[in-house]
């Protein structure tokens, strides 16, 4: 389903959201909000191997502390041995020629976060939006969808740690 969104720029740049259906997903997910005229499609979906480069970009963007625990090596090894309860989302940014119906360049991480399950709670660590799209909802689709996860998983609660800034 799509629907257009108030202009958010004084160009007059259109918006959509775009609801996708992907599994853990199912809610609308913002605009890019740039001033370019163009439109900005995004998707919510599980992680991949090969979206480690760019998703470790995104968390560097996102003033996120990395240490050895987020290593390619280290993701890979917890999704296979948590496969039940280690998830990693990645919110990935389309944009799109309004005018012509058709996508503009190659999609892109935009961010992501890692949801994990104890047996009684879950997780949310590292959950970082790219600066070039935040204040569109982004941040709020990613945690959404780590909440749906989290129901899935049976969790009666869903911590957050969250820092000030990037030096602690």
């Amino acid at each position: 389903m799509k629907t257009k969104s108030k202009p958010r720029s004084k160009a007059g740049a259109q918006t959509q959201h775009q609801e996708h259906d992907h599994g853990q997903c199912g809610h609308d997910h913002g605009p890019c909000g740039h001033d370019h005229g163009l439109m900005c499609e995004i998707q919510v979906r599980k992680f991949r191997q090969e979206d480690y480069k760019e998703l470790r970009a995104t968390w560097k963007a996102g003033d996120i502390k990395l240490d050895d625990t987020d290593s390619a090596k280290f993701i890979k090894d917890n999704l296979k041995r948590f496969a039940h309860s280690y998830r990693i989302f990645i919110a990935e940014a389309q944009m799109v020629d309004a005018a012509k119906n058709a996508p503009v360049g190659e999609p892109r991480i935009a961010g992501g976060v890692i949801t994990t399950f104890d047996g009684h709670r879950a997780h949310v660590y590292h959950l970082a939006v790219h600066p070039d799209f935040r204040s569109v909802g982004l941040g709020k689709a990613l945690l959404d969808t780590c909440e749906k996860q989290a129901r899935m998983w049976g969790a009666r609660h869903l911590r957050l740690s969250a820092r000030k800034d990037a030096s602690r």
